[in-house]
């Protein structure tokens, strides 16, 4: 192939498309450098949400009934504890012990209340939950704790006479005429906390219910759903995106490619071998026109031995081509173009870019 004729091609193209191409490749310059700065040296950020304090609460209830008489299976004065049934007549009365606490990791100091409190009520269940239609309350019992530490137990004893608790509920119920679902009692605990974790602030509330549910010869007793909560405190935090690898590689090597492009388009336009006027690119362009005519070969040192008819032009050459029902030979390695006919032999040398010699096998 005629490498000498196409990068004469290129450097026409290069001078003549020189502002357009110029911008590309600034264009190409500006987005490498900025990948390349937001991945390397900004750096992408994010905002995250992160913990900085946490701490838990455990609440329980224990519970036991002393049976007050004797009966063929307990004797008086035995202790029945944490059961989930008890017997009315034989233990009357279920005493429980709430106890709380807290853990954390953190520097701390709170302040803990505890207030218990008995619920007479009357309930549905629905798909919704459970629906209450009354409730009565009455005071129990009451905790205060400060200067707690983590894992420092505080508690409230509370005390429930079921016997008395059901005449109650009847007493309610009678003065309502009639109460719709079931009517039972809670042992409720409010536990309110006050005070510093972590060195932030924190308050709050919870509440544990021990269900009583009387049922004249028996009481059943459920614990509370939940035993506990947990806490955290988070503030927002500014971090850095590691970038992908495709990312980093790709806009310093955007970068890089873009320079030696640019490096590259302005060797082409003004160092040496670029196209310095208008006889070489008017040349490439009648190469272009007249290339039906032309054919890329090699003539034969023989056919040279006389020298050879100089044309002035390659629109000349072809137009004695034509005459002669020739094809125009383009040598590559000579640089010239050739016709031959019989034994005469026409040539046209065109113009040489500045900085390249004509030399032979230039392809």
């Amino acid at each position: 192939m005629n490498g000498g004729r196409y990068r004469d091609r290129a450097r026409s193209l290069v001078h003549e498309r020189f502002a357009l191409v110029i911008v590309l490749v600034v264009v190409l310059v500006l987005a490498g450098g900025w990948m390349t700065y937001t991945t390397h040296l900004a750096g992408a950020t994010t905002t995250e949400e992160r913990v900085v304090s946490s701490w838990s609460t455990d609440g329980e209830f224990d519970h036991h009934a002393t049976v007050e008489t004797d009966t063929g299976p307990f004797s008086a004065g035995e202790e029945l504890s944490d059961r989930s049934l008890y017997f009315t007549d034989a233990t009357p009365v279920l005493e429980g012990t709430f106890t709380y606490q807290y853990a954390t990791g953190e520097p701390a100091d709170v302040a803990v209340t505890l207030e218990a409190t008995r619920v007479y009520r009357s309930v549905s269940d629905t798909d919704q939950g459970t629906e209450t239609h009354w409730e009565v309350t009455e005071p129990l019992e009451r905790t205060d704790a400060t200067g707690l530490e983590p894992g420092e137990p505080v508690a409230v004893d509370v005390a429930l006479d079921v016997t008395d608790a059901s005449t109650d509920l009847e007493a309610l119920t009678d003065e309502l005429g009639a109460t719709p679902g079931t009517t039972d009692v809670l042992v409720r605990v409010d536990a309110t906390v006050e005070g510093t974790v972590g060195g932030e602030r924190v308050s709050t509330s919870e509440t544990y219910d021990l269900l009583v549910e009387p049922g004249g010869s028996t009481y059943t007793v459920s614990p509370p759903a939940d035993d506990g909560h947990t806490y955290e405190t988070a503030e927002s935090a500014t971090v850095p995106v590691e970038p992908s690898p495709l990312r980093s590689v790709g806009s310093v090597g955007l970068l890089l490619a873009s320079l030696l492009t640019g490096l590259a388009v302005g060797t082409v336009r003004y160092g040496p071998g670029a196209v310095p006027s208008g006889p070489v690119r008017a040349h490439e362009r009648e190469r272009a026109a007249f290339d039906d005519w032309i054919t890329r070969g090699r003539v034969p040192e023989s056919v040279l031995e006389s020298s050879p008819l100089e044309v002035t032009s390659l629109e000349g050459l072809v137009d004695v081509a034509i005459d002669s029902d020739r094809r125009v030979i383009e040598d590559g390695r000579r640089g010239a173009y050739y016709v031959v006919v019989d034994d005469l032999v026409y040539r046209y040398g065109p113009p040489t870019p500045v900085g390249r010699e004509p030399a032979d096998g230039d392809e």
